[in-house]
């Protein structure tokens, strides 16, 4: 009878642990974050919802757990993104002290430009992610690595109160190992941008001579192309 009863209170207890709804996600979001997850539906193991960056609208964010990861002491979530704009798979992985996230995919010009209206600058093309690799401590990254593409076009920006119009050519950033990436023109050895993200939640940002070049905007003196002659911080968590 004992036996009947642990057993059918094991049941009662599994059923509702897998019908925990998606709503729970939420719980999990820090107050703090510029993240939310509205009209979420299904369980906090296989569910969907809209979610929201800094108030912008991203798309259907869908996730399913891999419960093979439980044998490693981790939790693993595979994720899709579905948008206007935005086309994302990512592979979660939790740990104790640790969080690595893997994402393919691709983005819009159109949907950067979201993110990207309030330093003045509008850019068209698309983003195409190479199987990057992101390790988090906590909120903030660590490590990186893989490759982010663009296919380069217009480019519209304000400096100094004036608006301009360039036009790009493709490039490509590769990531890592630390948390910083480096971008060049497709091709070509010469940087044009350097990015690093901080332990104290700034991004740092360097622009090469050859960038202004690029721009056609040059940056005066003798420095060589690869120099940074411009670095600007921002903060971003």
């Amino acid at each position: 009878m004992r036996s009947a009863l642990l057993i059918g209170g094991l049941i009662f207890v599994g059923l509702i642990v897998l019908r925990i709804p998606a709503s729970v996600v939420q719980n999990f979001i820090p107050s703090d974050a510029d993240v939310a997850l509205l009209t979420p539906e299904g369980t906090l193991w296989s569910g969907s919802g809209d979610l929201l960056v800094t108030g912008n609208s991203t798309g259907r964010l869908t996730w399913t757990i891999r419960p093979v990861t439980f044998l490693q002491g981790r939790i693993g979530y595979d994720l899709q993104l579905a948008g206007a704009g935005a086309d994302l798979d990512a592979r979660v992985t939790m740990g104790v002290s640790s969080t690595d996230v893997d994402v393919i995919g691709s983005v819009s010009g159109l949907f950067v430009n979201r993110w990207l209206a309030p330093y003045h600058i509008e850019l068209s093309g698309n983003f195409e992610l190479e199987t990057v690799n992101v390790t988090l401590e906590g909120r903030i990254p660590v490590a990186a690595n893989g490759r982010l593409t663009w296919t380069g076009g217009p480019l519209r920006y304000r400096l100094s109160g004036n608006v301009h119009d360039s036009v790009l050519p493709p490039m490509m950033a590769d990531l890592g190992p630390g948390p910083v990436a480096v971008a060049y023109a497709a091709g070509e050895s010469t940087p044009l941008l350097h990015a690093a993200l901080k332990s104290d939640g700034f991004a740092r940002f360097g622009v090469t001579k050859y960038l202004t070049r690029t721009l056609g905007q040059p940056w005066p003196g003798g420095d060589p192309d690869h120099a940074v002659v411009l670095e600007v911080e921002e903060q971003v968590f």
